[in-house]
């Protein structure tokens, strides 16, 4: 069996690490190119490009040309997009690993050695949005040695780093081509926080998909990063209004892909794109036609969630005190860790339902999730609900926030109905709001 050896990074491993993530990089290619053509879109620009060419040159070839043109195109945007990330790191941090890395506060570069051959590489440094964590990053092992520990090895030696430093968790991020590496992760007992689109035009093109992961790490049996739950006071309002406006936010890109989804769109996209192609015997001119529809969608998504953010911070959220805490039945709570104000929820008599709370304003920041705050904020407001001899807790949440769906069912909410938020520009993309219920029982019943 070969010696694996994991040490430090020198000097002399320059050379070695730039090749050996250059190879790794290079490898996800022809996976991320099929990935494109999987999508939808992709499909439907394919599937009217021939359609229209054959119906309007009444040829065969022209059609089956010019698609092989359009994917020749698109595996070019693909290696392009990957050359563009590879030259940019490799400018970057990989061009000073010692400067970035070693010569940092609680940062560090390792390699992996056999036989005297750098075969793999991982380094940490503290994360950008989360002050209590460190980030894995440039994790990769030459194809020749896999399945030989390597890896688990090499995130075992940052999960030790990060434990010595006194940090809460790892965090990390991969593709969602990468699929070797989300099922190592996962193996490390790392949970999946989010999914969200690169902000680059060639990503979003191709809807490539990044997937952050997060390992709480534990010392001696006590989870590290503890949080305390308490009553709003009034020094916290900036605090509570970012928490639930950076929330609200991190849900257009996936109601822009929900309403993508919906086969009124599908065909209204096609539909114009046929129509102007057989009118105008121009390829151009229909193409800039959906790609205008297509940022109009995407700016009324954006318009819906910015006037309800400003409709929110405007009402109840502009004077919470006033609001819940000097009202009958409702409070608000916020979860603080190390004295930072990290996630929200607030309760009040349900409008429809007077033998009911309705749980509201329920949110976390992005990098404290997957710590068990959003749950002891749930039985927080369901602890104050049973207190006040109320029946139920009731809470409406969105179609695409279906991790807060997993979240509610799994704390014993029942799904009671569904229903199109009655504003033009969410019926128009069918923006379907859902309505939970938790039975509450005394006297020793469970929920």
């Amino acid at each position: 069996m070969a010696n694996i050896q994991i040490r430090k990074y020198r000097d002399e491993d320059s050379e070695a690490v730039r090749d050996t993530f250059t190879m790794g990089m290079s490898e996800h290619v022809p996976s991320t190119f099929m990935h494109m053509l999987k999508q939808p879109p992709t499909q439907m620009v394919l599937m009217c490009l021939f359609c229209a060419l054959i119906t309007s040159s009444k040829s065969f070839l022209l059609p089956i040309l010019a698609v092989t043109l359009v994917l020749a195109g698109a595996r070019q945007l693909v290696v392009y997009m990957f050359n563009k990330y590879i030259e940019t790191s490799l400018s970057k941090d990989l061009n000073n690993i010692s400067e970035t890395y070693l010569k940092q506060k609680d940062s560090c570069f390792w390699v992996a050695e056999v036989d005297g051959v750098v075969v793999g590489t991982v380094a940490c440094l503290p994360a950008e949005n989360a002050p209590a964590c460190l980030e894995l990053k440039r994790m990769s092992v030459r194809r020749t040695y896999r399945r030989m520990g390597i890896a688990k090895t090499l995130c075992r030696t940052v999960v030790e780093f990060t434990r010595e430093r006194g940090f809460a968790a790892v965090l990390l991020f991969t593709s969602v081509v990468a699929t070797d590496a989300q099922k190592l992760y996962e193996d490390m007992g790392y949970k999946k926080i989010r999914e969200f689109v690169i902000p680059e035009l060639a990503a979003k093109i191709m809807n490539f998909t990044l997937i952050e992961y997060r390992l709480d790490l534990q010392r001696e049996g006590k989870t590290m990063a503890s949080f305390q739950i308490r009553k709003y006071r009034d020094e916290d309002s900036e605090a509570v209004r970012d928490t639930f406006t950076m929330g609200m936010s991190e849900h257009v890109p996936s109601s822009f892909m929900h309403m993508l989804k919906q086969p009124p769109s599908q065909m209204v996209l096609m539909c114009l794109f046929c129509a102007l192609i057989t009118s105008s015997k121009s390829f151009l001119l229909p193409i800039l036609a959906v790609t205008l529809v297509l940022a109009g969608a995407r700016q009324l998504v954006v318009y819906m969630f910015n006037k309800y953010i400003e409709t929110s911070l405007s009402k109840d959220l502009n004077n919470i005190s006033e609001t819940y805490l000097k009202q009958k039945d409702s409070c608000f709570w916020v979860a603080e860790v190390d004295g930072v104000v990290v996630g929200t929820v607030a309760c009040l008599p349900a409008e429809n339902a007077p033998a009911c709370l309705e749980l509201k304003r329920m949110s976390v920041r992005r990098s404290h999730r997957r710590m068990g705050i959003a749950k002891a904020l749930c039985r927080i407001v369901a602890e104050f609900t049973r207190e006040r001899g109320f029946a139920a807790v009731l809470l409406f949440t969105s179609v695409v926030q279906t991790d807060a769906q997993k979240l509610y069912e799994d704390m014993g909410y029942k799904k009671i109905r569904e229903f199109v938020v009655p504003e033009l520009a969410a019926k128009i993309m069918n923006f379907t709001l859902i309505e939970y219920r938790l039975d509450l029982q005394r006297e020793g019943k469970s929920e």
